[in-house]
């Protein structure tokens, strides 16, 4: 709620306040220590991490949103 609300109604905060996680893979100790860095510096710096899956159902419903905004701006023009 708080990711999609922001990426709708502050796009400009978005990036600086969440970031998507790339896939790691976590079979391999290269792979655990990736992620592990990654999660320290999302920490570090105050990111709340999403997965590609949440990152990807916000866009699609911001896609969708805009969609709307802009049928309903153009009706309104008419």
């Amino acid at each position: 709620g708080t990711a999609f609300h922001c990426r709708v109604l502050e796009p400009e905060e978005f990036s600086k306040r969440f970031i998507i996680a790339p896939e790691f893979n976590r079979r391999t100790s290269a792979g655990k220590e990736e992620e592990k860095t990654f999660l320290e510096e999302c920490a570090r710096t105050g990111r709340t991490v999403l997965t590609a899956e949440e990152g990807r159902k916000i866009e699609l419903m911001y896609q969708s949103v805009m969609a709307l905004t802009e049928c309903i701006a153009g009706e309104v023009d008419q």
